[in-house]
């Protein structure tokens, strides 16, 4: 099926649900080494995304002098017309996702997966479980659901002001 300009909604269905492990083996690092962008960027590039028909080569996009309206745009056009996820760097805190136990892990990766106009809402896959690094830790890998709002928040909060499309 394809997206008109346009549309309000839109969601995508990975092949295959990537896990940190899985991210950690395509960069040749550990999982909880530091990994940056540029590598997490070219490890999508070396993998399915970025094969013709899949949205093309992923690029490290400043959001830096931007505003939360230009940043849904790029989630619009990327996952809408693409039809490609996104690679949303954020700052990893319970006051942009509140489904965290714990507060303030500091920088992480997710993946942007759709967006809902009528909810302000993006989706996303979240590769980190909390469980399985806290004792007290909730469920949170898989599927979750972040207003607009906190998601631009959590990107602009990042020192580094980037995402991956």
């Amino acid at each position: 099926t394809t997206l008109r300009r346009g549309a309000k909604n839109r969601s995508l269905c990975p092949r295959a649900v990537y896990t940190q492990t899985f991210w950690a083996n395509v960069m040749g690092t550990e999982i909880y080494k530091l990994t940056y962008i540029q590598d997490l960027v070219g490890a999508i590039n070396s993998t399915y995304w970025s094969m013709p028909g899949n949205g093309g080569a992923y690029a490290v996009v400043s959001v830096a002098g931007r505003d939360r309206n230009w940043f849904v745009a790029q989630h619009e056009v990327r996952i809408g017309i693409y039809g490609a996820p996104i690679a949303e760097h954020v700052w990893f805190k319970k006051a942009y996702f509140n489904y965290l136990w714990y507060d303030d892990y500091g920088g992480h990766y997710q993946t942007g997966r759709g967006y809902n106009h009528g909810t302000q809402t993006i989706a996303i896959f979240e590769p980190y479980d909390e469980r399985d690094w806290r004792p007290n830790g909730n469920q949170t890998a898989g599927a979750r659901v972040v207003s607009f709002d906190n998601m631009w928040s959590a990107t602009d909060a990042h020192p580094q002001k980037n995402f991956g499309r």
